[in-house]
């Protein structure tokens, strides 16, 4: 797959790191200038809900951000090819997504399944649900426990806790059993 738009590597990393419901969203969002990097905040003026949303930037975003080609060339943060418009997410899930996803033999990998994604690896990662929820933009816990799935190798280390060295905190079955 040969593509000349040299931004087109860093959308998956950025999306994937801050979370949006759609795609247009956060290009829209980065190209009308509410994203600010100084502060490392993004802006979803309006959202699925209809309210804005202000999404933290992790320093890997934030560092992938300053690096990008279009920084100084373009009010873009994810040109077109040209620089003179925001990338066309139909034209980048068409041209760049679908075949990726298809050359890694991920044919049942969605877009949305990214969020999916952020969820889970905040939630693995020992993030609180609520904080969760709130990254997410979700009214409901209920929500976010949707969409925090757990892998079985962090379920598989959880109950391997159990057999640690026992800690000054016992309990009364614990304590007789030998």
């Amino acid at each position: 797959m040969t593509n000349s738009n040299p931004h087109h590597p860093f959308v998956l990393t950025v999306l994937q790191h801050v979370s949006t419901d759609r795609l247009e969203r956060a290009v829209n969002a980065f190209a009308d200038g509410s994203m600010t990097v100084k502060t490392g905040v993004l802006t979803i003026p309006r959202s699925k809900n209809g309210e804005a949303r202000h999404i933290p930037m992790n320093d890997r975003v934030v560092d992938i951000l300053r690096s990008l080609p279009s920084r100084m060339k373009s009010p873009y943060v994810f040109p077109s090819e040209t620089g003179e418009s925001p990338l066309n997410t139909n034209n980048f899930i068409n041209r760049v997504w679908n075949p990726a996803r298809k050359k890694a033999s991920l044919a049942d990998l969605h877009w949305h399944d990214l969020r999916h994604t952020f969820a889970s690896r905040l939630t693995m990662a020992g993030v609180d649900l609520r904080t969760v929820q709130e990254l997410m933009g979700h009214k409901t816990i209920t929500m976010t426990l949707r969409y925090s799935h757990l892998s079985p190798t962090h379920q598989r280390e959880a109950v391997q806790r159990l057999i640690q060295e026992p800690t000054a905190t016992r309990t009364a079955i614990s304590h007789n059993v030998a």
